[in-house]
């Protein structure tokens, strides 16, 4: 059995700071406000990379078992849910299924097939470059297929899984971006303000071209076939999405903050149910209704995240996931 992994305050403090923005950025998807579009692709750029990287840097070798309970578990009993919320919302008669994800379940899928992909990699080799590197030709290509989509959540899991092994890579090397040395040292200055530097160009240019970005390329989902989106375009967000993360982390305090803490050390539970009572919202007209939503979409965002992440919530959930052994009869 493998030990357990020290738990670091920076990434229980971004975890929390992510999961608020996945709450937000979920919220202000059905609505239409000014300022939305260019607020809409910042979230987008960098909240679900930065999100996987940590992903992968919390990564610990887990049995089939314990994987199939973490992740696929809760997407099976998740699913019918999700179904019936979107078959309300678009006023289709529902139908079950279990090979296309339903809305962010995605993650839940992709986590699943990361974890049981992550190990046969050795992120302390030289051979995780290989893999890093196919990961990456693996995410590039994937636009150039269409049937490579929302169906079992293929698209999101090839685009994604670079960062997912880079925040392995970072956490067997103790890389200072998350074990942050008590006095920096010059190369690492010099990285933290390279990394400012091209987060702040790559968002500028971003936002400069707003108007020709269709905010669905940045769910990484859509061939390359539509006007405007090509590899390059990806490649670019792939790049500008890792150095936002890395920016992320540098600007992360490396010390418990209590409410932070909380949320950060159960983000799954927040991600899973915030999905029903966001989708309830929107389906009875709650979220059109939102006065100021620029300013009570954080609210309630914070509102949400402090309630899913509480103990009794957190409790439950854990509960759900974890399976009776079964039980074995003597012969």
């Amino acid at each position: 059995m493998n030990p357990p992994k020290e738990r670091l305050p920076l990434l229980d403090n971004a975890r929390a700071l992510l999961i608020f923005l996945v709450v937000l950025g979920h919220l202000w998807e059905p609505l239409q406000f000014r300022g939305r579009h260019p607020l809409y692709l910042l979230l987008y750029s960098f909240h679900m990379p930065a999100f996987v990287l940590i992903s992968g840097a919390c990564y610990s070798p887990k049995s089939p078992r314990v994987i199939f309970e973490k992740f696929f578990l809760p997407y099976l009993l998740f699913q019918p849910v999700y179904l019936l919320l979107n078959a309300w919302k678009y006023q289709q008669i529902p139908t079950l299924q279990y090979l296309t994800p339903a809305w962010i379940l995605w993650y839940l899928f992709s986590m699943g097939t990361w974890y049981a992909a992550a190990a046969i990699i050795r992120p302390e080799k030289n051979s995780w470059w290989v893999a890093f590197g196919l990961s990456i030709a693996g995410a590039l290509a994937a636009g150039f297929y269409p049937r490579i989509g929302y169906f079992l959540s293929l698209s999101r899991t090839l685009v994604l899984f670079p960062f997912f092994l880079l925040g392995m890579r970072l956490r067997s090397k103790r890389s200072p971006l998350i074990f942050r040395p008590a006095t920096p040292n010059a190369r690492l200055r010099v990285l933290k303000w390279l990394c400012f530097a091209l987060s702040l160009l790559g968002t500028a240019l971003l936002l400069q071209h707003r108007a020709q970005i269709d905010e669905r390329w940045l769910y990484h989902c859509d061939p390359y076939a539509q006007p405007g989106y090509t590899v390059w375009l990806r490649a670019g967000l792939l790049v500008l999405g890792c150095m936002q993360s890395f920016s992320l982390l540098f600007l992360m305090p490396n010390r418990p903050i209590t409410l932070f803490s909380q949320v950060g050390q159960s983000t799954l539970p927040v991600y899973l149910l915030h999905g029903i009572l966001v989708k309830y919202a929107d389906c009875r007209g709650w979220l059109q209704a939102l006065p100021l939503p620029l300013l009570t979409g954080p609210l309630l965002a914070a509102a949400m995240a402090l309630l899913l992440s509480s103990r009794p919530v957190a409790r439950g959930f854990q509960m759900l996931q974890n399976l009776p052994p079964p039980s074995r009869k003597s012969k």
